[in-house]
């Protein structure tokens, strides 16, 4: 196979099979990052009729196994590299029963004053990484079920809403506004050349929970999603095209896990019903898309204090298990909706017995 061919694969570790996971796909960096052309009369991966789980399948008529998405698209297949980790350092988080904390975001409980602080720098993606321009501060620690994080950053801003409906006179309709809201996003390697948010290396595949203040805090969940980032396009997968840090593009697509998730976008009012109308409506959701809980505190003149929690183990192939005593790679991102986005680098996190 060129060297230039990229493929991607959903990994999955099965209740059944807790060390059996799937092969994760990546872009190559060899050759420059563009789709190679298949020769005349060269095999090519069969096509899927309808949705697939995640993960390896199996054409019905010839046996050949290929690799699909999560909406059973199907991905070209190849070898993945064993990239080494890129973490800059690891933090330990301890085994704590009975103290678990209540989800308020106010990380008042005395558990959360007993476990280390963790100091993350914070970056402008596509600098040198050498003159940190914000800090996060991470704690954490885990029953032996269930893990928790307790992170906190400054903010000068309370930013609480998401491109809300602004109804235009001139246009005589509503259109989105510019709100951003404030977030924070934390990004478990699957698989690939992991370098986190960074837009760096040859591709990978992570499991990202993603907390906002507009779109999930009122519910007390955080988004569950898949984040790849291909150096060469994928025919129908979804994606947004960035400039990475070597100045090539990279293409970076963030499909939800399955289920649905606590909020779903409205369509405009056709007619005038205020100066701005909502564009967001929460719910409790289902599916894999339910695993994360997390909630927020904002605090003026300080910013922002958000507790996360997820069960190790789930029932759900889109999710990355977090196995204790094993070394898992995660990188950090804070979005100031009126500012900023800022990115770590990657740490290696390991839940002690």
């Amino acid at each position: 196979m060129d060297g230039a061919a990229r493929c991607l694969c959903y990994a999955a570790m099965t209740p059944a099979h807790p060390v059996l996971w799937w092969t994760l796909l990546l872009s190559l960096l060899a050759l420059p990052a563009v789709a190679a052309q298949p020769e005349e009369g060269s095999p090519q991966a069969p096509a899927v009729e309808g949705p697939a789980e995640p993960g390896i399948a199996e054409d019905p008529d010839t046996g050949e196994l290929y690799y699909v998405d999560h909406q059973g698209i199907p991905l070209t297949p190849q070898d993945d590299p064993d990239y080494p980790s890129h973490a800059v350092e690891r933090f330990d988080f301890a085994r704590i029963i009975n103290q678990d904390p209540r989800l308020d975001g106010t990380g008042d409980e005395a558990v959360w004053a007993a476990v280390p602080d963790h100091t993350v720098p914070l970056y402008t993606p596509g600098t040198s990484f050498t003159n940190p321009a914000g800090t996060l501060h991470v704690k954490g620690f885990h029953n032996g079920r269930i893990v928790y994080f307790l992170c906190v950053w400054q903010d000068p801003s309370y930013d609480d809403a998401q491109g809300t409906f602004v109804w235009s006179a001139g246009q005589r309709r509503y259109i989105d506004g510019p709100e951003d809201q404030d977030a924070l996003q934390l990004l478990w390697k699957f698989s690939g050349d992991f370098w986190g948010y960074r837009l760096k290396g040859a591709g990978c595949a992570g499991d990202e929970w993603r907390w906002g203040a507009a779109l999930t805090n009122t519910t007390g969940y955080a988004e569950d999603r898949w984040r790849v980032h291909l150096r060469a396009q994928e025919t129908g997968l979804p994606q947004e095209t960035l400039k990475a840090e070597d100045g090539r593009p990279v293409y970076v697509s963030a499909p939800g896990d399955q289920g649905s998730s606590c909020y779903r976008w409205l369509p405009a009012p056709v007619a005038y019903e205020g100066d701005r109308a909502a564009n967001v409506e929460w719910r409790e959701p289902i599916g894999s898309a339910a695993d994360v809980r997390a909630r927020g505190v904002f605090t003026r003149g300080s910013g922002w204090t958000v507790e996360v929690a997820r069960f190790l183990l789930t029932d759900n192939e889109d999710d990355r298990q977090l196995q204790t005593n094993e070394r898992m790679d995660v990188a950090f991102q804070v979005v100031d909706g009126s500012g900023a986005t800022l990115v770590s680098e990657v740490y290696a996190i390991r839940l002690l017995e």
